[in-house]
């Protein structure tokens, strides 16, 4: 096997699993299809880092609550900016209102603290500028601010310092199962690997229709990340 970890994406989830991963005693390649990494984090993040507040999902609310706990301390640590910033989610109707106070109630249950539901008066003591008849609103404590290519390029060095090979500029082109393993070929290389970790999900790739053939597989270290 060429490797242990073949990683593909080179974006924050991508950059984040190699830094984690380059902790360990493993032999890993991150690929990416741009000539560097984070190049289109912009695209799908709007640089706010948000604590499951709104998450309809339990599991991602826990998620996030979790990363947003994380953050402050990865910043610290990579000498990156993150800002503490307040966040309003309002409600201008009765129905929206009712909702509202739904959406608070299960945040205090999923254990979000520094939330607070406030009434007009409130709400234009901490945003003076809404020039909107809103009824309520939450406000979270915990929401920041962080620049995206920051942290994608923390991430990415240090893993980089920990022996992860960046392959850059190489577009995946299929991924296949083999006998003991994964074969992942690029425009330009050929590799083997024991687990594949694809944030850049297609659904051109032969894995993909041999996923959908073979759904009762029990044990396949080829992990499909965020589809969505």
């Amino acid at each position: 096997m060429d490797y242990d970890v073949i990683i593909l994406g080179g974006g924050i989830v991508g950059c984040a699993v190699s830094y984690e991963l380059s902790k360990y005693n493993l032999n890993i390649a991150l690929i990416e299809k741009d000539y560097d990494i984070a190049d289109d984090v912009a695209l799908i993040n709007s640089s706010i880092v948000y604590d499951g507040l709104e998450c309809e999902d339990t599991l991602l609310a826990r998620l996030e609550l979790m990363g947003n706990k994380l953050i402050p301390g990865l910043a610290s640590k990579f000498n990156i900016c993150f800002k503490k910033k307040g966040y309003l989610l309002v409600a201008n109707n009765r129905e929206s209102e009712k909702r509202l106070t739904e959406i608070y109630c299960t945040a205090l249950k999923r254990g979000i603290k520094n939330i607070h539901l406030l009434n007009p008066k409130e709400i234009y003591k901490v945003e003076p500028g809404l020039n909107e008849n809103i009824r309520k609103a939450i406000y979270s404590e915990n929401t920041g601010i962080i620049s995206p290519y920051d942290l994608a390029i923390s991430y990415g060095e240090i893993a980089f310092d920990n022996g992860v090979n960046f392959k850059l500029g190489e577009e995946v082109l299929d991924i296949e199962n083999i006998s003991k393993g994964f074969k992942v070929i690029t425009n330009k290389n050929k590799f083997t690997c024991n687990m594949v970790l694809n944030t850049t999900p297609r659904e051109n790739y032969s894995i993909d229709s041999q996923n959908k053939i073979n759904k009762d597989r029990k044990y396949l270290k080829y992990f499909l990340i965020d589809k969505n």
